[in-house]
């Protein structure tokens, strides 16, 4: 007996992601660690987080002009592709270079590879409603992070052993063998409804103004304009470069406790992917959304007053969790509230929106971390956190979204 066709499109989809997750969960803890051995900054380390945000500003709205023009299941397997040829190259490089030569080539191929990933996210977001039946997308969306976090739990808990045996060349061929996978696993995606072929049959405007179309959008719209500011605001924040720092200075931690680290925090976010498809059912989007950044806020600044491993792991476990809950109804408010024909283009700018300011706090945490500490940083980032998280509690237009109402009106 076949699988049904939205059966398999979620079995196809996974299959992707879980691929590319791992590959890139391998690539990115080595890359950090690497940066911080040779640099011996946390500044150092930051500088990829901020390289790879600045790209996605630079292209996320272009991006989501291109999802809306075409077929956004080609350009997601194109983006995939490409990711996949640049590591092959830095793969090449890392072979012959060394020390700080091959920092600076990983900080440009960081860049370049984050440019033709910026198609990655508004391109799923336009994929999915069409991939599956309106009452699964959230549990797609659930799914999607849960396995996800499953294959970042897999690549946290090998990295380390994957980097001794292969050494810093081994994990970026990894991490390139599993985008060239993902992208085939995508050719066999049937899609159910056919993607807005208008731009296409008629005379197109041109990109520019489909950009502008789609500013508009938000600018009119009350919730998604508040869910920008929202997404621009709370990455002030920017604590993942400094966890590198927070293990081994604090914790006395190593590369496999900093492994570990994450672990711990992806089994919190897949609980959490498991659970949301029912959860969301009883309660209100907005409300899981404020609560769990008000409590992963909590738990991330407990961290910084902390001295112990275990205790560690515990904390940021359960913060993923909430993470993982807050950042799952957020993709799926702003899925279901957009009309399909402007769904790549809001997407790809509220992308850009939510990384604006990465680079720049990035680079200003990891300095202040250099200056006063990584224990005083990591606290405010907490605290920050379950500010917006109260703030977000106060959105009333936020409140009474109906997922499956919002969706059969975006697609209409």
């Amino acid at each position: 007996m076949k699988a049904s066709p939205t059966k398999r499109n979620i079995v196809l989809m996974l299959i992707s992601d879980v691929t590319s997750t791992y590959g890139s969960t391998v690539f990115n803890l080595a890359m950090m660690w690497f940066i911080y051995s040779e640099t011996g900054s946390a500044f150092g380390a930051s500088v990829i987080a901020a390289l790879s945000m600045i790209a996605m500003v630079v292209a996320s709205p272009l991006a989501g002009v291109l999802v809306d023009r075409f077929d956004p299941v080609k350009l997601l397997r194109l983006a995939l592709l490409s990711a996949s040829i640049l590591l092959g190259i830095l793969f090449v490089s890392s072979l012959y270079v060394e020390g700080l030569t091959l920092v600076f080539i990983i900080y440009a191929v960081v860049f370049l590879l984050y440019l033709a990933y910026s198609i990655t996210n508004p391109a799923e977001n336009k994929v999915v409603p069409n991939i599956v039946s309106k009452d699964k997308v959230a549990s797609l969306y659930g799914m999607k992070s849960s396995t996800s976090q499953l294959s970042s739990l897999a690549g946290n808990a090998s990295s380390g052993f994957l980097i001794t045996l292969f050494s810093l060349a081994g994990s970026i061929l990894i991490n390139s063998v599993a985008f060239l996978f993902s992208a085939l696993a995508l050719t066999f995606i049937r899609v159910l409804k056919p993607f807005d072929t208008e731009a296409v049959q008629e005379e197109r405007p041109s990109m520019r103004t489909q950009m502008r179309q789609g500013v508009e959008a938000i600018k009119d719209h009350p919730v998604l304009k508040k869910i920008a500011l929202l997404c621009i605001v709370i990455n002030i924040a920017s604590f993942g470069p400094l966890l590198v720092v927070l293990t081994s200075s604090q914790y006395g931690g190593d590369a496999k406790d900093f492994g570990f680290l994450n672990s711990a925090g992806l089994v919190g976010g897949v609980i959490a992917g498991i659970i949301i498809g029912y959860i969301q059912k009883k309660v209100r989007p907005s409300l899981l959304m404020a609560a769990g950044f008000i409590f992963s806020g909590a738990l991330l600044a407990a961290m910084a007053l902390i001295h112990t491993m275990t205790i560690a792991f515990i904390l940021y476990g359960f913060a993923m969790f909430f993470v993982t809950t807050a950042n799952i109804m957020l993709q799926t408010i702003m899925a279901v509230i957009v009309p399909e024909n402007l769904r790549g283009r809001v997407n790809g700018i509220l992308t850009s929106a939510s990384v604006l300011l990465i680079p720049v706090s990035s680079l200003l945490m990891g300095w202040l971390t250099d200056l006063v500490g990584v224990s005083w940083v990591f606290l405010f980032c907490g605290l920050w956190i379950t500010a917006i998280g109260c703030v977000t509690m106060l959105m009333k237009d936020t409140r009474n979204i109906d997922i499956e109402e919002s969706l059969e009106s975006s697609t209409a």
